[in-house]
């Protein structure tokens, strides 16, 4: 028996290009939403990523430098329950400049959230931290791009309304 290779094609709609989504986390206002001041192993909500979209690379940018008394405070950015370390490992925030980015996981793959059509969030966890943590602003940041099913006729010529029966 004989087999067939498969013909595949896409479409060229720039809304299934990669586009960015970020987030500015001031951690001020999230020591006030907690009642209490920052400590090792909390973890910041940081941006949601649509279901069916791949996350094609990552990163974090320091808007304002840490406040309080800590020095040891290192963050990892990525996925609450899976690779939590994916766009950055042990950042070390308190000896971090201003308009300082993180530093690229190499091993780290483009890999896609949720198959099963839920939608996962990249988030920030306090992994090391000593003294006081009370404020700093984090921008975070990804580029994604939807996955989503492309029917068979999308974006094929002739498949608008007026020629289905």
């Amino acid at each position: 028996m004989a087999f067939t290779a498969a013909v595949s094609h896409g479409v060229s709609n720039p809304n299934r290009g990669p586009y960015l989504i970020q987030r500015t986390i001031d951690f001020a206002v999230e020591t006030t939403a907690k009642g209490s001041a920052l400590a090792a192993a909390d973890v910041i909500p940081g941006l949601l990523v649509p279901a069916n979209h791949i996350v094609l690379m990552g990163g974090a940018q320091v808007m304002e430098v840490m406040a309080g008394t800590s020095t040891d405070l290192t963050l990892d950015i990525g996925f609450t329950g899976g690779n939590v370390d994916w766009v950055a490992d042990g950042f070390d925030y308190d000896g971090a400049a201003a308009d300082a980015y993180t530093a690229p996981v190499i091993a780290e793959l483009p890999i896609q959230i949720d198959a099963a059509g839920t939608n996962n969030s990249l988030d920030v966890l306090i992994k090391t931290q000593t003294g006081t943590f009370t404020g700093g602003k984090l921008r975070i940041f990804a580029y994604v791009m939807d996955a989503t099913n492309i029917d068979d006729e999308d974006g094929m010529p002739g498949a608008v309304a007026r020629d289905v029966a």
